[in-house]
């Protein structure tokens, strides 16, 4: 039988052709002797297959980017509990089909469904929906069908998705309080500047009551902003989509990460962040059987910032040319001297992904402190902040009431 098939170079180039071979399982070897990952294989006669994935990536990006997290969750949990009970593939997303009650994830699980009964394999299947399935996910899921070990990948892959959750939620939570505070101390400000503050200035002037420097700073901001409040909120809307342009744009995010990452203190945060996902993504990547150079492309996309992105990517060229990883680590000040070290003790011992295990954890740790230490110093701080933004206004209003009460004694 005649398959065709889509692979990936070492060099990063995508490979498109045809195969004769007696089952798919032979392409995959074919592919591999060429020194070429496999990342689609389906029967010449099937052509329709080819465009059910095309149309089911504009159906991934337009509709099934609404699945949330923990759909996703559960549908490797369950995958991976019904696999380990002997249960057939084409049966257990059927069972999956009807348990799930999101209208977006039955429609993702009955198309991938679809796809597998037409002989397509369940990796190719996931991979026609980038929106919802990333390379993590179909890289788990493609080494689990040629190492047969897909209720272990499906567990493992559950687990690991939920770390990079956790991850992304003590991020946000370092940020909550601070930004709260700073939201409400402007908008404040805004409407004490711009609705109050206007009145008392008339009262003043009725009374004929000259005005400190401080007072008549304050009012004739306020009424600059009054007349002009449309044009700063364009301005601000511009600004905002000036700066999310420029982060779509590769040496933009090159820019704006590795600046995050010069920041004092919330920088090693971000940091610890990357590291802790990524090393955790390659732990699970090398236990599940994918090679080296993969895992670290799929861990430099995993760690979400173009900076450590070009470094995993620095470091994948390097082990492909026969450099060990810990030698390309320590070229890298993305990786502290410490991790460098304790990676060659676990290429030495053979068991790097256990201490990349080891170290993602650690670097977790790091990060939970971070966000105590970050909240312990925001909080006096954002006291002292909100103080002086109150005894700024205050200062200006009672001022020209003193000198009022001065005036009539």
């Amino acid at each position: 039988m005649e398959y065709c098939y889509q692979a990936k170079s070492l060099d990063g180039k995508f490979v498109c052709g045809t195969k004769q071979a007696q089952c798919e399982r032979d392409v995959i070897l074919w592919l591999k002797s060429q020194s070429l990952a496999p990342l689609g294989i389906s029967p010449k006669r099937q052509v329709a297959l080819e465009l059910r994935s095309l149309s089911g990536r504009i159906f991934s990006t337009t509709f099934l980017s609404r699945v949330s997290f923990s759909e996703k969750v559960s549908f490797f949990r369950g995958l991976s509990f019904m696999l380990s009970s002997g249960v057939g593939l084409r049966t257990a997303l059927t069972v999956l089909l009807e348990q799930t009650g999101s209208r977006g994830m039955k429609r993702l699980v009955s198309a991938i469904l679809e796809n597998v009964s037409s002989g397509m394999s369940f990796s190719a299947a996931m991979s026609a929906f980038p929106a919802a399935f990333d390379s993590l996910c179909v890289a788990f899921t493609r080494s689990g069908e040629e190492s047969g070990r897909m209720s272990d990948n499906m567990a493992a892959l559950a687990r690991l998705l939920e770390a990079k959750e956790r991850l992304r939620k003590k991020m946000l939570s370092a940020m909550l309080y601070p930004g709260i505070v700073m939201l409400v101390a402007l908008s404040v400000l805004i409407v004490m500047s711009v609705v109050v503050l206007p009145r008392f200035e008339g009262v003043f002037s009725a009374l004929n009551v000259s005005m400190p420097p401080l007072t008549a700073f304050i009012f004739n901001a306020g009424r600059s902003v009054g007349k002009i409040w449309y044009f700063l909120f364009i301005m601000a809307a511009l600004m905002i989509c000036f700066i999310a342009a420029f982060r779509r744009h590769v040496l933009g995010k090159l820019f704006v990460d590795s600046a995050l990452l010069r920041l004092p203190v919330i920088g090693k945060m971000i940091q610890n962040a990357v590291l802790s996902r990524s090393f955790a993504t390659m732990a699970c990547l090398l236990e599940a059987g994918i090679s080296l150079p993969a895992t670290l492309e799929i861990a430099g996309e995993v760690a979400a910032n173009a900076k450590a992105h070009q470094a995993f990517l620095d470091i994948r060229e390097g082990t492909l040319a026969g450099i060990p990883l810990n030698v390309m680590m320590k070229r890298n000040r993305l990786f502290p001297p410490a991790v460098a070290q304790l990676v060659a003790i676990g290429e030495e011992a053979g068991g790097t992904d256990k201490i990349l295990r080891k170290l993602a954890e650690n670097k977790e740790s790091d990060l939970e402190e971070g966000v105590k230490r970050l909240t312990a110093m925001m909080e006096p701080l954002m006291v002292v902040f909100v103080g002086v933004l109150v005894s700024f206004m205050a200062l200006a209003i009672f001022m020209p009431v003193v000198t009022a009460i001065e005036s009539f004694t």
